[in-house]
């Protein structure tokens, strides 16, 4: 997942049954531009997963806060990873 909360942009990799605070997590230092599919590679790599096999970046947006038509919105980007030692299982 790459998201642009409080002005900087994160990858993160939501692991299920593991609470958020201990998802891996790579941080960019910059608001803009976003990160591209490659870079978003290259940090999945430096978090050690990589992008399963077939799956393509999926960006999105969505409100900061739910049902508010005057929230800032969010972009959001989701691929299905798999650990980087996995080798396409």
């Amino acid at each position: 997942m790459v998201t642009n909360s409080g002005g900087r942009w994160h990858t993160y990799v939501v692991l299920i049954g593991t609470a958020a605070d201990q998802w891996p997590e790579y941080r960019w230092e910059r608001a803009a531009p976003a990160p591209t599919d490659a870079e978003g590679e290259q940090a999945l790599t430096a978090l050690g997963y990589a992008i399963a096999p077939g799956a393509n970046w999926l960006w999105t947006e969505d409100l900061q806060t739910c049902d508010d038509p005057d929230s800032p919105v969010l972009l959001l980007a989701s691929v299905s990873v798999r650990p980087a030692t996995d080798r396409g299982r």
